[in-house]
């Protein structure tokens, strides 16, 4: 597994604790130890789809130490894990581009600028428990993963591990797919007799018989540890071992010195995770200490979500052997571990810590700032986490930040991890905050111009108000007033046609007929003048100005008129008064929104 060594692939299987995990480990260790490699690891038991794999080999990357590329690649995970979507989801990168590819690309970039350029990285892919694997996760594995790999020039030499309880006949289809002709098969055997001899001597367990314990394990070295740890004590006659794990206290002096580091570590931290151990030790260490404790279920038990939990009465011997040994380490590591537990306690989530720790860089924020200062990808998750976390936050109309409490865990919790907010965020959250200064202000200015407009307008529309009502009002009044009820007589003269053709007849009767004389033709002409002012008589109810009154009809449709026209203006205030209050509400905002600096002070004094 060298550089110069010729074994591209290694399939490492075996019944479940026939020591795969220890082979890998003490591998591990090997190949940081020396040489120039990258160790990309993942359990396929953690990984349920294609895109947690992707998450576990950027969470799992570690190099040889003679690279010294070791806090680079915590920067790579951690802008990998921010720029990832979640299961399913694409890689928010301004080209369509996967996340194999995405992963690989960035990875080589890295390489290139942390390592010369004649300088060799052996890129080493470990997966252990991959019978775990579903058909779709071995599907991207040898597909889209090993094609990424296929067009990266740094991945040419890299080298393959597989573990699994299954043999590998089960995955030929997966082999031949990824392009492997003849992987190597490693198929570890059970203890012998003389292993099993030397298994008890080193626990110190001469009374074991190594017959009866090689029978009942099968040379499994996991069960047969197990029985040795938990002081089983071997029936020759029976060939049988009940174990009473709770009537046994769990002897420390039998551990060796690598795992009694393990313990040390594993003792601080309420819930043990990799990630929250690698804050005590380092991460190469924090990931031996924790496969090694899912390994030995007699000194913790796991948790349903993952975690695991150390055993009371061995948290209290280690802790209390450390601060005799190291009390000023100790009281730091305490230190360290209560304020972990408190953060883990409130953000159990850890791709989401960084979340807490760049908001300590606003004194305020809202919607639209975190739209300009983070990407949509990031933009998303921080509004996801402010649903799941209302209690961690305050909030002012459209502005949040985080309250006292969660502030001072937040930066207490920085200060012993290390951890900062995203390079440049307080340089974008300062433009951010003169853009807005100026849009503010000139948004304000619109504001009073249309409220003076708006305030006009109903001044005018109250006047107008009053005018109509007023004209409704004597109306009203004169339909209402007694006198109007008097009845009158009015004479009008108007023309006759009958009379003045009968006057008409006679005066002409009277000059064509010699028996009608003046007499009657002054007679017909009086008839005549009579018919055009012919007297006209019509009983009708005048007002008392001398005007003639109108009908009720007419009323009617006038109060009509001058209801609609009313409501018209009052409907058209009403609308004005509701574009107030939402300019009103505005404004407010506006005055919230430049109140308040979005930097933190903290940040700015640092």
């Amino acid at each position: 597994m060298i550089e110069g060594g010729s074994l591209r692939c290694a399939f490492i299987n075996g019944d479940q604790g026939i020591g795969k995990t220890t082979l890998i480990e003490n591998l591990y260790s090997l190949l940081i130890a020396k040489g120039n490699h990258l160790m990309i690891s993942a359990n396929g038991r953690d990984c349920n789809c294609s895109d947690e794999l992707l998450t576990h080999f950027t969470r799992n990357l570690l190099s040889s130490e003679h690279l010294e590329i070791g806090k680079a690649l915590n920067q790579f995970a951690r802008k990998i894990t921010i720029n990832l979507k979640p299961p399913g989801g694409q890689v928010k990168t301004g080209n369509s581009v996967s996340p194999s590819d995405y992963f690989i690309n960035e990875l080589n970039e890295l390489l290139d600028g942390s390592s010369s350029p004649n300088q060799q990285v052996t890129p080493i892919l470990i997966i252990e428990d991959l019978d775990s694997l579903g058909e779709d996760q071995l599907n991207w594995l040898s597909g889209e993963f090993n094609h990424a790999l296929r067009k990266s020039v740094r991945f040419k030499n890299c080298r393959f591990i597989f573990s699994s309880t299954k043999e590998i006949n089960h995955f030929r289809k997966f082999f031949n797919d990824f392009g492997f002709e003849k992987p190597v098969d490693l198929k570890l055997r059970g203890l012998s007799l003389l292993e099993t001899e030397e298994l008890i001597q080193f626990h110190e367990f001469g009374y074991v018989s190594a017959e009866d314990l090689l029978e009942t394990s099968k040379g499994n070295p996991a069960l047969a540890l197990k029985y040795l740890q938990n002081g089983f004590i071997m029936n020759n006659n029976k060939k049988d071992m009940e174990v009473t794990i709770e009537d046994t206290e769990f002897d420390l002096s039998k551990l060796p010195e690598k795992e009694l580091e393990f313990l040390l570590y594993a003792s601080y931290p309420a819930k043990i995770n990799r990630y929250n151990l690698e804050h005590f030790c380092t991460p190469k260490l924090a990931a031996f200490t924790y496969n090694w404790l899912k390994r030995t279920p007699s000194v913790c038990q796991e948790l349903p979500h993952g975690d695991i939990e150390l055993n009371h009465s061995i948290k209290q011997q280690m802790r209390a052997f450390h601060l005799e040994q190291e009390p000023g380490k100790a009281e730091e590591l305490a230190t360290l571990a209560s304020v972990l537990d408190l953060f883990y306690e409130k953000f159990p989530d850890t791709e989401s810590h960084w979340i807490p720790v760049n908001m300590t860089a606003f004194n305020s924020f809202s919607k639209n700032l975190c739209r300009k200062v983070f990407d949509e990808f990031e933009y998303e998750q921080i509004f996801h986490f402010l649903k799941t976390h209302e209690d961690a936050f305050e909030q002012r109309g459209k502005f949040y930040s985080l309250n006292e409490e969660t502030k001072q865990l937040v930066t207490r919790y920085m200060e012993l991890s290390g951890m900062e907010p995203q390079d440049g965020l307080h340089e974008l959250i300062e433009k951010a905050w003169d853009e807005d200064q100026v849009a503010f202000q000139q948004r304000k200015a619109k504001i009073e111009t249309e409220r003076a407009n708006l305030d006009n307008e109903i001044s005018d529309i109250k006047s107008q108000v009053t005018h109509f009502q007023g004209l409704k009002q004597n109306i009203e009044d004169g339909g209402k007033n007694p006198q109007q009820n008097k009845s009158r007589r009015i004479i009008t003269f108007n023309m006759s046609t009958a009379l003045v053709a009968f006057g008409l007849v006679i005066v002409g009767a009277s000059l064509l007929s010699d028996m009608l004389g003046t007499y009657h033709a002054a007679c017909g002409l009086a008839v005549t003048i009579f018919g055009f002012f012919w007297p006209n008589v019509e009983v009708k109810k005048i007002n008392p100005d001398g005007a003639i009154s109108t009908s009720n009809l007419a009323v009617e449709t006038q109060h009509r008129s001058l209801d609609h026209r009313i409501n018209g203006l009052l409907s058209r205030a009403n609308s004005i008064a509701i574009s107030l209050e939402t300019l009103g509400k505005e404004q407010t905002e506006l005055e919230e929104g430049s109140a308040e600096p979005y930097l933190s002070s903290i940040n700015k004094s640092s």
